[in-house]
């Protein structure tokens, strides 16, 4: 993929999320909601709101969550591409992440409107297969 088609995709990932509702990893997995998503001509970035972690207690034992809480929103970004490899780009399907960048980001509108409507005694078990690259929906 190149920049312009990396860009086309975000596009259609933006566009089709439910209320801007994602799932976003850095040390803990957090529902939550973007209010800001921003595609330039190299780079993507983003703000948003915490809605709340996937697994609680895991979060509660975290000083990077007691940080980002304290935060009116969490800011985070990143460029498509790292050097000059195409095989090294941000987006892989409806997940942003890749190697050495400090965050992974589902827009998986369906995998958000499940987190939304659980409790913690389900939703800690996600990171768990979204991490492996394992099927969450066999938590259905």
């Amino acid at each position: 993929m190149n920049h312009q088609e990396i860009a086309h995709q975000l596009e259609r990932l933006k566009t089709h999320l439910a209320d801007g509702h994602a799932i976003y990893h850095e040390r803990v997995t957090l529902l939550i909601q973007i209010s800001h998503f921003e595609i330039q001509e190299t780079r993507v970035g983003f703000r948003a709101g915490i809605i709340k972690p996937l697994d609680r207690q895991r979060a509660e034992s975290s000083p990077l969550y007691h940080h980002m809480t304290s935060l009116p929103e969490i800011k985070f970004g990143a460029s498509f591409f790292t050097g000059t490899d195409k095989n090294t780009a941000i987006l892989n399907g409806n997940k942003l992440g890749r190697p050495y960048c400090p965050f992974i980001l589902w827009l998986e509108p369906e995998l958000a409107e499940f987190v939304l409507e659980n409790e913690d005694e389900v939703t800690r078990q996600i990171p768990g297969y979204l991490l492996t690259n394992r099927d969450w929906k066999i938590l259905k």
